[in-house]
């Protein structure tokens, strides 16, 4: 069986004061650390859904490889 994730990055995060998948945590950013949980977990496909601040989450999953 071939699995797939998608990763949803579209919110406004207003409860935490900054775009979620952006900040960093550990040296990398947490769409990163996401991505990088899915190819060690060996997941085939992973997408990223954005909504809020496209431009700059498009960006970082472009850096990262993955479709936005």
């Amino acid at each position: 069986m071939r699995l797939s994730a998608v990763i949803l990055a579209a919110g406004y995060s207003s409860r935490m004061g900054d775009c979620k998948p952006l900040m960093e945590l550990g040296g990398m950013t947490l769409l990163a650390r996401c991505a990088l949980l899915f190819r060690l977990a060996r997941v085939g496909e992973t997408f990223v859904v954005s909504g809020h601040r496209h431009g700059e989450i498009a960006a970082e999953a472009g850096r990262l490889g993955l479709p936005c």
